[in-house]
């Protein structure tokens, strides 16, 4: 598990790795007070710009496969979609 905190606004998110059926894994970013203007546009391109499948569970992003190694292109991104206050 790896905290992160967007660095304008101070509000931490957290991505962790667990495995899901047949042994695969899942990347889950959970925003943890973030508020985002579109889910969705933040999840595709987070699927665009990783190579990978992903979706929204339960308020988590789920990207499919171990993202940890990149972890600053996805603070990077989500910082671009979180609201500002």
């Amino acid at each position: 598990m790896v905290m992160v905190r967007d660095r304008l606004t101070n509000q931490p998110f957290k991505i962790t790795v667990k495995k899901v059926k047949y042994g695969k894994k899942v990347t889950v970013i959970e925003l943890n007070g973030g508020e985002v203007d579109d889910m969705k546009l933040l999840v595709r391109e987070l699927k665009r710009r990783l190579g990978a499948g992903g979706y929204v569970r339960d308020g988590a992003i789920e990207i499919q496969g171990d993202h940890r190694k990149r972890i600053k292109l996805i603070e990077s991104i989500i910082e671009k979609h979180l609201r500002r206050p």
